[in-house]
């Protein structure tokens, strides 16, 4: 049986002749699940292909559940550091494996992923795909390498939009997608057989399975009860509530972030809410919130934790909070 490559650390003297190396990469944590055998195979490729071209494969750099939209991947960055630490003479160049040009990234900008590829030839270590990149010819690979890209920058914003769609159509029937609130637990409402059927955090749903919110455990509604009536008497701030369940349950790491979370979040009144966040990492100005004209909703879809008329006034609360506490525009108040 073939031993696995070496992992890659700094300064590492016993990678200094290593002349053909592999990256592997999946995007998600299920994929790299030890019952999935994405990375294997993709591994299994790569030997094959490194093998094929009288070459072994000494070192590899696996990315387990990571997006390849962008270069600011921890395993990938290390494969380049590593290849420029190494520079190998063009009589003599080194080997980059990859199973295909998805796994080496699915770049937004088609031109990136040339640009990364071109710096690895610079430092004298030529990309190989283990997949439909048999050409011989330099510009013919080239083009098919471009065009690869671009239908893998592709496949990700379709996989993207679609997944936008199915969220928004299943938020807006009233069904829950992600983790339960504090104080809820997810409950199946589809397919009727199993209708009624709690699943406590971190138990997955099966895929036929439409969620709903559910009362939790009644220390932890009185709990979410007890921080919005706090809160809206005006005789407790953020701070003071956070150190008093500080005191209260040890059991968890409250925090300020987390009550205002519990605050705002409108799953208490008993609706689900989408779309408010923004995830275009390539903006300029990275937006974290939507303005509301581009949420999508469905109200009274399970049973609130507090009325709409003490969650609407602790959302003016906290909106009157945030405006009384803003930033100064300088670092420092008085400076100048």
């Amino acid at each position: 049986m073939q031993a696995e490559p070496l992992r890659y650390c700094a300064l590492p003297n016993q990678t200094a002749q290593v002349d053909t190396i592999e990256y592997r990469r999946v995007s998600s944590s299920a994929q790299a699940a030890d019952d999935k055998s994405s990375l294997s195979d993709q591994g299994a490729a790569n030997a094959a292909e490194a093998a094929r071209r009288g070459r072994h494969i000494g070192l590899t750099f696996i990315e387990p559940g990571v997006s390849g939209a962008t270069a600011d991947r921890p395993e990938f960055q290390r494969m380049i550091a590593f290849c420029e630490d190494h520079p190998r003479p063009k009589k003599s160049s080194g080997y980059v494996f990859a199973l295909n040009d998805s796994r080496f990234g699915r770049f937004d900008d088609v031109d990136e992923a040339a640009y990364w590829r071109h710096r690895l030839n610079v430092a004298g270590w030529i990309v190989q795909f283990a997949e439909s990149d048999d050409i011989q010819h330099p510009t013919a690979r080239a083009v098919v390498r471009t065009i690869n890209s671009a239908q893998s920058a592709d496949y990700r914003r379709n996989l993207s939009a679609n997944s936008r769609r199915g969220k928004r159509g299943t938020a807006t029937q009233g069904y829950w997608v992600t983790k339960a609130p504090f104080g809820y637990r997810r409950m199946v409402v589809v397919p009727v057989e199993r209708s009624g059927h709690v699943l406590e955090n971190g138990v997955p749903k099966a895929k036929d399975e439409r969620i709903k919110l559910a009362f939790g455990p009644d220390r932890e509604v009185r709990i979410v009860r007890w921080m919005f009536a706090a809160y809206n008497s005006g005789r407790h701030s953020i701070t003071s509530i956070t150190r008093r369940l500080q005191k209260l349950d040890t059991r968890l790491a409250w925090s300020r972030s987390f009550v205002h979370r519990v605050l705002s979040n409108p799953a208490y009144a008993g609706d689900v809410v989408g779309g408010r966040i923004r995830h275009d990492y390539h903006a300029d100005d990275f937006v974290p919130k939507r303005d509301k004209s581009e949420w999508y909703f469905k109200l009274n879809a399970h049973p609130p934790l507090v009325s709409r008329e003490l969650f609407d006034c602790i959302q003016r609360r906290l909106a009157a909070q945030s405006k009384h506490t803003a930033a100064p525009e300088k670092a420092y108040a008085l400076s100048g």
